[in-house]
C-alpha cells in the first residue's frame, strides 16, 4: 500500500508539470529544459498514424499549437494535417495542382485566417484559406516553379507580404499570393529563406543558396542579405567555408544580438554574431556534417537551445552552438529532412525524415527526469 501511494504521489507531481505550452498560464518566463538520459529512455515516439505520402520535406506547426494541437507535413505525396498533435494524420490535398511538396509556410495569424502556402516541385505555390481543406494555385508573375523555400513576414495578417525561393533565385508577394515580382537576389538555387523577426521594421531577409550546375562547372551558393526587404541583396560569405546551404536559423531576439546559423551539406553548421557579416563553423559534437534542418528555441535569447537536422539523426546543443549532443535514442529512421518545434517553449520538437514517418520528442525539466527514472525503479 506504501509503495502504491508513492507512485501516485509521483504521478501526481508529474502531472502537475506539464510543458508550458500545454499549460493554463503561458505567460511565464522561459526555463531550462533537458535532454539527457541514460541508456533505455526512449523519448522519441513515432507520430505518423495515417501518413503514407514518403519523404517529409517540410513541417509546419499553427502559431496557436498550445490550444488547437495542429501540424502539416508536406511530403512527396501531398500536404498531411494533424489536430491532435500528430497522433493521427489525414491527406489534404484538393486543388493542390502539384503533390511534391518541398516546403510549407503557416500564416502567424493562423488561429483567425487559417492560411498556409505550400510550395511544389514544378507547380509553384498552393495556398489554402481554409486550414487545408482546399487549396488554389498563386503564381501569376512566378516564373520558375520550383519553389525550395517559403517564408511569410511576421506582419503578414496586415502587410500580406512573403517570399518564395526557387531554382532561380527568390520571387516576393506583396497581396498574399495574388501577384509575384522578382527580387534583386542573383539567379541561382534559393533552398532556404530567413526573415528577421523586426522586418516590419528592419526589412532583413537571408537567403541561403545551394550550389549548382552552369555550363558545365559548378557555381557555388552561399548566403545572401537583403536590407530593403528583397530589392537589393550582398552576399555574406565571409567565413562560410562550404557554400552549399540548406537550412538558415535566426534568432528570434536577431535585433538585439544579430545571431543566426546556416546548415550546410557537408560542412555542418555555421554561426554568426554579426548580422552575416562573418561566420564560423560551429560543429563540436556533430557527428554528421550533413545540415538538412534547423530549429531554435523560441527562447534561444536566453536559453541558447538550438536543434540541427542531419543524415545521421538529431542533434541538441544549449550554449548556442558551442558544442553539439546527439539526441537519438529510440529515433527509427536517422535521415532527418525537417524539424519543427512548438511555438511557446521548447516543449516538443518534431521530426520529418526521408524515410517518411514523423517522430515527436518531448523535453523535460531535469527534476521531471528524475522522476520518470524513479518510476521506473518502482517497476511502471
Amino acid at each position: 500500500m506504501k509503495r502504491l501511494f508513492t507512485v501516485f504521489t509521483i504521478l501526481t507531481i508529474l502531472l502537475g508539470l506539464e510543458c508550458p505550452a500545454l499549460a493554463i498560464n503561458n505567460n511565464v518566463e522561459p526555463e531550462t529544459w533537458n535532454v539527457e538520459h541514460t541508456a533505455g529512455d526512449n523519448f522519441w515516439t513515432q507520430c505518423s498514424q495515417g501518413m503514407w505520402g514518403g519523404s517529409i520535406r517540410a513541417l509546419a506547426l499553427s502559431p496557436d499549437y498550445a490550444s488547437d494541437s495542429t501540424l502539416f507535413a508536406g511530403t512527396r505525396d501531398g500536404v498531411f494535417k494533424s489536430t491532435d498533435g500528430g497522433a493521427y494524420w489525414n491527406a489534404v490535398n484538393t486543388g493542390l495542382t502539384n503533390l511534391s511538396v518541398l516546403s510549407l509556410a503557416i500564416s502567424p495569424s493562423y488561429a483567425s485566417d487559417y492560411t498556409l502556402f505550400a510550395g511544389t516541385y514544378g507547380g509553384g505555390v498552393c495556398q489554402s484559406s481554409d486550414g487545408g481543406a482546399s487549396w488554389s494555385a498563386v503564381n501569376t508573375g512566378l516564373t520558375s516553379l520550383h519553389v525550395f523555400a517559403l517564408a511569410l513576414s511576421p506582419g503578414y495578417a496586415t502587410d500580406f507580404t512573403f517570399f518564395a525561393g526557387t531554382w532561380n533565385g527568390a520571387f516576393k508577394s506583396t497581396d498574399g499570393g495574388a501577384s509575384w515580382s522578382v527580387t534583386g537576389l542573383p539567379s541561382g538555387w534559393a533552398s532556404a529563406l530567413a526573415l528577421s523577426p523586426d522586418y516590419a521594421t528592419d526589412q532583413v531577409i537571408f537567403a541561403g543558396n545551394r550550389s549548382w550546375y552552369s555550363g558545365g562547372h559548378i557555381v557555388p551558393g552561399g548566403v545572401c542579405k537583403s536590407n530593403d526587404g528583397g530589392d537589393s541583396w550582398s552576399e555574406t560569405n565571409t567565413g562560410l567555408t562550404t557554400r552549399n546551404v540548406y537550412a538558415l536559423g535566426l534568432s528570434p531576439g536577431y535585433a538585439n544580438d544579430h545571431t543566426l546559423f546556416a546548415g550546410t551539406e557537408g560542412g555542418g553548421v555555421f554561426r554568426s554574431s554579426d548580422g552575416g557579416d562573418s561566420w564560423n563553423a560551429v560543429n563540436a559534437g556533430l557527428a554528421n556534417l550533413s545540415v538538412q534542418a534547423l530549429a531554435l528555441s523560441p527562447a534561444y535569447a536566453t536559453d541558447h537551445i538550438l536543434f540541427a537536422g542531419t543524415l545521421g539523426g538529431v542533434f541538441k546543443s544549449t550554449d548556442g552552438a558551442a558544442f553539439w549532443m546527439a539526441m537519438n535514442e529510440g529515433l527509427g529512421d536517422l535521415f532527418v529532412q525537417s524539424l519543427a518545434i512548438t511555438p511557446a517553449s521548447p516543449c516538443t520538437i518534431f521530426a520529418g525524415t526521408v524515410g517518411g514517418s514523423v517522430w515527436q520528442y518531448t523535453l523535460t525539466k531535469p527534476y521531471q527526469l528524475w522522476l520518470l527514472r524513479l518510476l521506473k525503479g518502482y517497476g511502471m
